[in-house]
């Protein structure tokens, strides 16, 4: 009953597959014998288009030529790569349709199980049947069928392999080996007939088979030795498939393969004894991924050109590799291993630094930069593994200046870019270093050393970059500002650390106040608009930071004191950053910068020299005495900037003047009237009177003069000019 039955099944789908192979070859037979068309068989259309020629018909010396109709090809083309991946509601409804069969077919074995029908060896002879007769099937209708070729040849390799799953693992009618050999051979098949129809979805059909032979034959015990060499001929099987057809999406999955059937048995078996291993064969599964995956990119590059999104795939392919080969490293080592770990991460760093120069001069943007990028990991994260604390830090800021210096060397922009990443990674690590029991000397201790190092390599690698491509210039910029303020908080850090209290504060205000002046200098010669920028944000905290910084009452004096010595040392700074901004190829704008400069340098002076007097009178002595050397100081302070206004440059001081000329007039007349004892007064009120007669007096006899010279128009006398 079951050799008929399994028969007459096998003679039915033979027969179907005869009759149609027949049918087709009727269909082109009668299509080529076809004879050709006759004028009266011409379209209207055809009529229309002989009539408006036959003018030229007419003056050729030569009859028309006879239109015949195109010959009918004996057969359909072989669909192209295109063709296959357009993906029509009939093609899935055909592929529905082979799945559902496929069901059926599980369906009917286990009902014919529930019934006995069928014994063990009847079923597994069934399915080898009816999965090769699909197989077969799909290669007799590739060409006058192609969707539902594919659909039926994927269904037979999936029967297949089921097939050979149920005898090993429901029946045990098969050994192991020969299990895995048959599923080995199926997948063969398969990819095989991918190749030779072009066709990634069968190619990942068979793939799909091999890859899934160690979980669907496994015993249940440690095999590590042959699942994972399996595991790693079946990658160099892949690998010798993309030499003939390079498919991405094909060594991602040998890559996701290789990954579920290692963490499956790690989960399950892995111990100390057996991590060398499974060290090595991540080591070698990425090595052939990635260096071999890299070898078949270039040739393939080379003979056909791949676009962008090859490119890209083919990237995030190596950064997945990566990511492995990182996170298996550090799983399988850092507990029992951990001495290891940095000969690994060397050994992925010389992995991907291959395989890089093997693609780099292509010139492929995703490629270069993923490749580059492991590279760069592996060496930092072995000098992570290898080193601790400040010799870390000074290890990773070594690797980021040397990639620079390759980038610059080679023209190569990853290195440069990844060079400044791990410096600013490395920055991030040194600002946060503390300091440590031995840092004493200050200046001279391994915290100031480290930040001063830093400035210095952000510096360099911001300029390489720039060297490298047009766009390093903002890289540039970046680094310049950045290396601007870590030297400005490394050495402000240093001085907090070293000195404690009133000393600490004013060590801090004279850094404060030198510092800004000089970064405004590099940033005028090396025209560096956003690190002039930074530098005035620090002249202004500088000069906020003096103002608020406590006296100290030890050892004060008038006007000869630390608080009053770095007002005076910020007044400076201000007019030698006004000066730079008053400089001829800066910008017309820059002037009204400038103005404002010169005002806070007055305002800074007038406010230090008023606060002076206030502090001085503060520890004794007669306010009258205060109040009137404010309003003489204020009075004098006024005709100092008059007299200061009319050198080039420093108009902006007649219209100060004249607001601390109010100010007195206003401090005299509302407060020194009611505030001064008598005599005080008397003296406020003359010296005030004789300085507005004899600016009166001046303007009664230079009225022009004065005019003009309240504009800014500095007129002369020509008198004065003879």
């Amino acid at each position: 009953m079951e050799a008929i039955l399994l028969v007459i099944i096998i003679i039915l789908l033979f027969w179907n597959s005869s009759l149609s192979s027949r049918i087709g070859r009727l269909e082109r037979q009668s299509q080529s014998n076809q004879p050709p068309a006759k004028q009266s068989d011409l379209a209207p259309q055809d009529y229309q288009r002989l009539e408006a020629h036959k003018d030229v018909f007419a003056a050729s010396s030569e009859p028309p030529a006879k239109i015949e109709p195109a010959a009918q090809p004996a057969s359909l083309p072989e669909p192209t790569a295109a063709s296959q991946q357009n993906i029509s509601p009939y093609a899935w409804l055909t592929r529905i349709g082979i799945l559902a069969i496929a069901l059926g077919v599980v369906f009917f074995y286990k009902y014919a199980i529930d019934q006995g029908w069928i014994s063990e060896w009847m079923r597994v002879c069934f399915g080898f049947a009816v999965g090769g007769l699909f197989v077969v099937l799909g290669e007799l209708w590739k060409n006058k069928y192609p969707k539902y070729a594919y659909a039926i040849s994927g269904g037979g390799i999936l029967i297949l392999d089921f097939t050979i799953f149920a005898a090993f693992n429901f029946y045990s009618l098969f050994p192991q080996a020969l299990a895995i050999g048959l599923m080995a051979m199926v997948s063969a098949l398969a990819v095989w007939l991918s190749i030779k129809r072009n066709s990634l979805a069968l190619a990942v059909l068979g793939i799909a088979g091999a890859y899934a032979a160690p979980v669907l034959l496994s015993t249940g015990s440690n095999q590590q030795g042959l699942w994972l060499t399996y595991v790693t001929l079946l990658n160099v099987a892949v690998l010798a498939v993309g030499f003939r057809k390079f498919w991405v999406e094909l060594l991602t999955f040998a890559f996701i393969g290789s990954v579920v059937v290692f963490g499956i048995w790690a989960a399950a078996f892995s111990t100390t004894a057996n991590t060398w291993g499974s060290v090595a064969f991540v080591a070698v599964t990425t090595a052939l991924l990635v260096f071999a995956g890299a070898i078949e990119f270039r040739r393939h590059y080379s003979s056909e050109q791949p676009g962008h999104s090859l490119d890209k795939n083919f990237g995030l392919f190596t950064i997945l590799c990566g990511l492995f080969y990182y996170m298996s490293a550090y799983l399988l080592l850092d507990q029992n291993f951990h001495s290891y770990l940095p000969l690994l991460a060397l050994l992925g760093a010389v992995i991907y630094w291959f395989s890089y120069v093997l693609v780099d001069r292509l010139d492929q943007y995703n490629t270069n930069y993923a490749l580059s990028f492991w590279g760069t990991a592996f060496v930092v994260a072995a000098a992570y593994w290898q080193f601790s604390g400040r010799t870390f830090d000074a290890v990773l800021i070594a690797i980021a200046v040397i990639s620079a210096i390759l980038g610059y060397v080679v023209k190569r922009r990853e290195f440069s870019t990844w060079g400044l990443v791990a410096l600013y990674v490395s920055l991030l690590k040194v600002a946060f270093e503390p300091y440590q029991a031995t840092d004493t000397q200050f200046l001279l201790n391994g915290k100031f050393a480290l930040m001063f190092l830093e400035t210095a390599a952000m510096v360099l690698v911001g300029w390489l970059s720039a060297k490298i491509s047009a766009g390093g210039d903002k890289a540039m910029q970046l680094s310049e500002i950045v290396a601007g303020i870590l030297l400005w908080i490394a050495l402000s850090l240093d001085i907090t650390h070293a000195y404690n209290g009133l000393g600490a504060s004013q060590g801090l205000g004279l850094w404060w106040v030198i510092y800004p002046p000089v970064l405004a200098w590099l940033a005028y010669i090396g025209k560096r608009k956003a690190l002039a920028g930074v530098a005035l944000a620090m002249l202004f905290l500088g000069a906020l930071k003096v103002l608020f910084m406590p006296y100290d009452n030890a050892t004060y004096a008038l006007l000869f004191n630390a608080k009053f010595g770095l007002m005076f040392l910020a007044t400076i700074g201000f007019l030698l950053v006004s000066l730079l901004h008053n400089q001829k190829d800066n910008k017309p704008g820059d002037a009204s910068l400038a103005d404002v400069l010169k005002i806070s340098a007055s305002l800074n002076l007038w406010f230090a020299v008023s606060w002076e007097i206030v502090q001085f009178y503060s520890f004794g002595g007669s306010e009258n005495v205060r109040n009137l050397l404010l309003s003489l100081w204020w009075m004098v302070y006024g005709v100092v900037l008059m007299v200061v206004s009319p050198v080039k440059g420093f108009g902006v001081y007649r219209q100060v003047a004249i607001i601390f000329f109010s100010l007195a007039i206003a401090k005299v007349f509302l407060y020194d009237v009611a505030a001064l004892e008598t005599g005080y007064r008397i003296v406020s009120f003359i010296v005030l009177g004789v300085i507005l007669l004899s600016v009166s007096f001046a303007y009664q006899k230079n009225k022009e003069k004065i005019v003009g010279f309240l504009k800014g128009d500095n007129v002369v006398n020509k008198s004065n000019e003879k």
